[in-house]
């Protein structure tokens, strides 16, 4: 095959996965506040345990920015048909699991290869016989992996387009004589004990001839000397070459690298397209995983309709998180609520003690929205959701400390960002904004920020302690006050982890303290150290 037909290949190649390509959007490391969401709604802890049975730390954080990328349109139905079907279907889950498995092994080959080949592969002119060995192994296994990959495209089967383009692109590949090449030479090594291919090509890369030395290790000489007799091309370059390589194990070895070599130079826009798609098939069979490990705890899912209109209307919603700590393993442990939100009533502000449920409930939320808007069912009994175009959240975390500015100015920043470019259907959740000043200061900035959430018209849901806000906007028409369940038995607060309307009257905060073995003549108690 000469260049230009490798060229002329490559640009039907690269066609079609543009085309795939299309379905899917990968966010970038850099995308600010996509990053905040990840960590704030706990969905990298949601990856590792639902939906990625492998480790790679790039896996998980490629699945993770997927997910609170949200999807609209054709791009969302089209997610969602894979997720059914792979979810209705589990042979087709079975392959897309076993192609997304060849993948990782591909991965994990072609990196030994490059620490064997070191930077630009300088160091493959100096290998010594072990190492010379080791990667003709390695080089074995990447075409092994690479050609049960493409093998595994052709038996996705599927209804979904998304799927379907996956085929097509396999088959583009399996039509090239030098993937034909490769998978003859793997199944070649495959079965005989001894395999040495010779390829002939010219200056332009045009193979000319392929021809394959099979012998008993044994029998050596007789195989040798059989197969120079019948390939009627026994100059004395080819008898020279040979003989070397036959006499001396590492000129040997010399020549199957550089055959193998060959091939996977060949295949290399191939082996890198193929491998684009293992992180994002990986993804789609996540969500088959993801029904499973949630339907073992008895928590409910359904596939949410769509509105035009912006408001998310939940009944009975579970986070599925709560399943990642020590003693909750089952819907019984769970505490679901119901979820309101309308275009004239945007803004919920929910109170409450602290550990009392208030931020497992907006976290639940923003989980479920980034869920449902790539394809997935969410853990609910009932579920109606706008199509939204992005998802801000704003918790504060320790390590937000940072440039020696304080917390404070860095909550502003965010909040600034996020009223640049938030819209009226962007999915905000704020969780305690304002802790890095007086009370006095954090009552102003909270009604300021509250007043911009209203104008805004976005559905948003923000937790506080300060119970002075909430009575200021209880009579405002465009807020909606909500606040956790508690329970005092025998002086012992006990929160009951439901959401509830109206405001909190208190925090609880002394009480939570005394019960906590905090109180005045315990601290002077425990300072005694006579």
């Amino acid at each position: 095959m000469s260049r230009k037909e490798v060229y002329q290949n490559l640009q039907s190649l690269t066609a079609a996965v543009e085309r795939l390509q299309g379905d899917f959007t990968e966010t970038e490391t850099g995308d600010t506040h996509t990053e905040r969401a990840v960590t704030d709604l706990n969905v990298g802890e949601f990856v590792k345990e639902f939906l990625s049975p492998y480790d790679p730390e790039d896996s998980l954080g490629y699945m993770a920015r997927e997910l609170v990328t949200l999807k609209h349109g054709e791009e969302l139905q089209t997610f969602r048909h894979a997720a059914q079907e792979l979810i209705a279907k589990p042979p087709l889950r079975q392959i897309l699991e076993e192609f997304v498995k060849d993948n990782y092994n591909l991965k994990t080959f072609l990196e030994e290869r490059e620490k064997l080949l070191g930077p630009f592969g300088v160091s493959k002119v100096f290998l010594g016989w072990e190492k010379l060995r080791d990667l003709v192994k390695v080089d074995y296994h990447v075409l092994k992996s690479f050609v049960s990959s493409v093998e595994k495209t052709q038996q996705t089967d599927s209804e979904s387009s998304l799927l379907r383009r996956l085929r097509e692109f396999g088959l583009i590949v399996t039509q090239e004589e030098t993937y034909k090449t490769a998978k003859d030479m793997v199944e070649t090594m495959e079965n005989f004990g001894e395999v040495k291919l010779y390829i002939r090509y010219d200056f332009f890369d045009t193979v000319k001839g392929v021809q394959y030395l099979r012998f008993d290790p044994s029998e050596r000489w007789k195989e040798l000397l059989k197969w120079y007799l019948h390939t009627g091309k026994v100059g004395f370059d080819e008898i020279l070459s040979f003989g070397l390589a036959y006499f001396f194990p590492g000129r040997r070895d010399r020549l199957c690298m550089e055959t193998l070599e060959f091939l996977i130079e060949h295949n290399w826009p191939f082996i890198e397209k193929i491998l684009e798609y293992r992180r994002q098939m990986d993804f789609f069979s996540g969500a088959a995983r993801y029904v499973e490990k949630i339907k073992l705890a008895g928590v409910p899912l359904v596939f949410p309709s769509f509105s035009e209109e912006r408001q998310p209307l939940v009944k009975a919603l579970y986070n599925p998180c709560l399943l990642l700590q020590r003693g909750i393993k089952e819907k019984k442990d769970i505490v679901p609520n119901d979820v309101e939100s309308y275009p004239e009533e945007n803004l919920t502000i929910i109170t409450g003690p602290n550990n009392t449920g208030k931020t497992i409930y907006i976290k639940a939320i923003g989980l479920a929205c980034a869920l449902a808007q790539n394809g997935f069912p969410i853990p609910a009994e009932e579920a109606q959701l706008p199509e939204l175009d992005d998802l801000y959240t704003h918790f504060v975390h320790p390590e937000d400390i940072k440039l020696g500015e304080g917390s404070y100015l860095d909550e502003l920043r965010r909040i600034k960002d996020l009223f640049q470019n938030a819209t009226s259907r962007t999915l905000i959740i704020i969780d305690e904004p304002i802790r890095g000043s007086s009370p006095e200061d954090s009552e102003e900035m909270t009604l300021r920020f509250i007043k911009g959430f209203v104008e805004l018209k976005a559905p948003t849901f923000l937790t506080t302690h300060l119970h002075s806000v909430s009575a200021k906007v209880d009579s405002w028409k465009e807020v909606r006050n909500l606040q956790t369940e508690v329970m005092l038995d025998g002086g012992e607060l006990k929160p009951t982890y439901r959401i509830k309307p109206g405001k909190a009257g208190k925090s609880y905060g002394t009480q939570i303290a005394d019960n906590f073995g905090l109180k005045e003549e315990d601290i002077l108690r425990m300072t005694k150290k006579t």
